[in-house]
């Protein structure tokens, strides 16, 4: 169930943050607003061929934009861990109040997936005495 929400979060959070972060990075270290959609685009697929076509494309609007693109995972990731650790808390809480499972934790199998006629060889039903000849 996390796995489903933590993607579906994740998803959510990289499909707003890797455009608005990559495209103002890239405005900002002189990129033509024309260029933008191309420049994301080729920056998030890693295509190397079509990013070097875009018009005035130069290291430094690369090295912003790839800097952008990281911060997006960041703090897209950053949410999957606040998501993650309120589950943990809700576990631990939840935990406290699990009753005593002494009675119920024994060496008695209930569904057992083999058959045990070899049973009768052992020195009755006790485990430990099972080991001794």
């Amino acid at each position: 169930m996390f796995t489903a929400i933590g993607s579906a979060a994740l998803q959510t959070g990289l499909k707003k943050k890797i455009p608005a972060y990559v495209a103002a990075a890239a405005l900002k270290a002189g990129l033509s607003p024309f260029s933008v959609p191309a420049f994301v685009g080729a920056l998030v697929s890693g295509d190397k061929a079509a990013l070097l076509s875009i018009l005035n494309m130069n290291p430094a609007i690369i090295g912003s934009g790839v800097a952008a693109l990281k911060q997006a995972f960041m703090d897209s990731i950053r949410v999957v861990f606040i998501i993650g650790a309120s589950f943990g808390v809700v576990v631990c809480v939840a935990c406290l109040f699990i009753g005593d499972l002494k009675s119920t934790m024994n060496y008695h199998v209930d569904a057992p997936v083999e058959n045990l006629s070899a049973k009768d060889k052992y020195h009755g039903d006790d485990p430990v005495s099972r080991n001794k000849p």
